[in-house]
């Protein structure tokens, strides 16, 4: 399982829950991401800032149970 978190620092980080480790940082944005959305089959991530951006991932992990957690500052 998966762990998706986000705040203030621009990135969206994904955590591999079995061991704690960081899998990979999604550092496309240019300012605080404030919300996340996975499509209905699970293949993209929309991630929203501050700013009113959203910025589209595709094929960001093989897996696909997840787990989301906002952090805002």
């Amino acid at each position: 399982m998966y762990l998706f978190s986000t705040g203030a620092d621009s990135n969206v980080n994904i955590w591999d829950l079995s061991n704690g480790a960081l899998v990979s940082c999604l550092g496309e944005h240019s300012d605080s991401v404030i919300s996340m959305s996975f499509s209905r089959e699970g293949t993209i991530l929309a991630s929203g800032m501050f700013s009113f951006h959203v910025v589209l991932f595709k094929q960001f992990i093989q897996h696909t149970t997840y787990f989301c957690l906002f952090f805002v500052t």
